[in-house]
């Protein structure tokens, strides 16, 4: 079983190194932290909810290929989806225990979160 802190540690490792694949000045969001989830069964859980933001990229398209081969490269399994006019990329991942995360690139921003792995709340 997974501890809350080892969940953060999981979901913060991974933001802080594809921000560091993508490049360009990450801004932490203030409400990144401690969120609540459901366990199991109805019982009281919590996960970690981080977000970052950053400028555009000139080029969406090869930043959302680049971390969607990068998160592939990690064993998970990832979607990549373009909603047009004006094009947007969001790569998704999903996995068990609730963990996610989703990368976004379009003209406006470049917006990676993600939430960890669901633990019983203590």
């Amino acid at each position: 079983m997974t501890s809350y802190d080892e969940a953060k540690v999981e979901l913060v490792a991974l933001v802080e190194e594809t921000s560091a694949l993508v490049g360009g000045e990450w801004t932490v969001e203030e409400f990144e932290g401690e969120g609540w989830c459901n366990y199991a069964e109805g019982v009281d859980g919590k996960n970690f909810a981080a977000w970052r933001s950053a400028p555009p990229s000139d080029d969406p398209k090869a930043v959302a290929d680049q971390v969607h081969a990068e998160w592939e490269a990690r064993g998970f399994e990832v979607t990549t989806r373009l909603t047009p006019d004006p094009d947007m990329y969001e790569v998704i991942v999903r996995a068990p225990g609730g963990f996610h995360a989703n990368f976004t690139a379009g003209v406006g921003s470049m917006i990676l979160s993600g939430e960890s792995v669901c633990v019983k709340a203590e």
